[in-house]
């Protein structure tokens, strides 16, 4: 049974919801729960930028990815 390589992008998809998801959460709780300071707005503003970047490099190259492309587990049998 041949599996598509676009089933492990959508893997990376659900992964990275899962982190956008705790990055909110995380950063709400930095921003309610800590003192206000121009160090915690810093610190999340690095984080931001930081992560956007990592994401468009990473997107960058799986942009140049045939996800069309199928394997199989099994060796093939002439």
């Amino acid at each position: 049974m041949p599996i598509s390589l676009s089933l492990f992008f959508y893997l990376y998809l659900v992964f990275i919801f899962f982190y956008v998801l705790f990055s909110f959460f995380n950063m709400y709780h930095l921003i309610r729960f800590s003192p206000p300071s121009t160090t915690v707005y810093l610190v999340i503003g690095l984080y931001i930028i930081g992560s956007i970047a990592i994401f468009g490099i990473i997107f960058f190259f799986l942009g140049q990815i045939d996800w069309t492309y199928s394997f199989s587990m099994q060796p093939e049998i002439p």
